[in-house]
């Protein structure tokens, strides 16, 4: 009986937080948010569903669980995004067809990016995954058509080798030195895959340095000319050039 009876408030909370929620996308609405509407219903009905515990909170921006642990879903639709710190799971969808969305930042908190989290964010260029990640599961980044380069700055112990799919622009992955071969075995990328590149990261920004370097050493071109300096010539090679010497005048007869 106490069993059924905490079933039923635990359902009653969430059914309760639901209806807040929904009145709050209606809310947003107009005629060319019905679609968005109907999408963001969806959406978090299948997450809600996915997350154990009595309550949720919501900021206005993203629902949030009790804990603050995981990010449910985000409702802003602004060109960045920070996720919390503290937030330890980005959830499943989270970030679905956030298609304005240009960069978001991810804390070190974070350890999982769950299923299709930020699948068909169109405007994101690229993502810094941060060291205390452990796990990119499945189309995490799938269809994020501007994502070139993605960074990460550890190694994550579960990679799913579909994490990036259909992101036909990302070419360049940054990892951690001496980690390219275990991100190669864990996306089944071939060593020879021209249209992805995996570098290390330490390595890369050394090969920056050195740039740098030689570009200070480089003078600085303007407009002064310098004086040529004459090479000598192999007729010219040892031999002294004599100062020319003005011939005494001759005198006059009859002085």
């Amino acid at each position: 009986m106490i069993v059924l009876l905490r079933q039923f408030k635990q359902q009653y909370i969430m059914n309760k937080f639901k209806k807040g929620i929904l009145g709050f996308i209606k809310g947003l609405g107009s005629k060319k948010s019905k679609k968005r509407e109907r999408f963001d219903n969806k959406v978090l009905n299948l997450t809600l569903q996915k997350i154990d515990g009595d309550g949720y909170k919501f900021n206005g921006n993203a629902v949030y669980s009790a804990d603050m642990s995981v990010l449910v879903y985000v409702f802003n639709t602004d060109e960045e995004f920070k996720v919390p710190d503290g937030v330890e799971i980005i959830g499943m969808m989270a970030f679905r067809n956030k298609r304005l969305m240009k960069n978001v930042v991810i804390p070190p908190s974070v350890k999982v990016i769950e299923k299709n989290a930020f699948r068909g964010c169109d405007s994101l260029d690229r993502v810094l995954i941060p060291a205390g990640v452990e796990s990119v599961k499945a189309n995490a980044f799938t269809a994020c058509d501007s994502l070139q380069t993605v960074t990460f700055g550890g190694t994550v112990k579960e990679l799913n080798r579909h994490a990036f799919d259909n992101s036909d622009n990302l070419h360049l992955i940054v990892v951690p030195e001496g980690k390219v071969r275990t991100y190669h075995k864990a996306l089944r990328l071939r060593n020879d895959n021209k249209n992805m590149m995996v570098v290390e990261g330490e390595k890369r920004e050394e090969k920056k340095t050195d740039r740098a370097k030689k570009a200070e050493k480089k003078p600085a071109t303007g407009r002064t000319r310098k004086t040529p300096v004459r090479k000598k010539t192999e007729a010219t090679k040892g031999k002294e050039v004599k100062p020319t010497q003005t011939k005494p005048e001759t005198m006059e007869k009859g002085e």
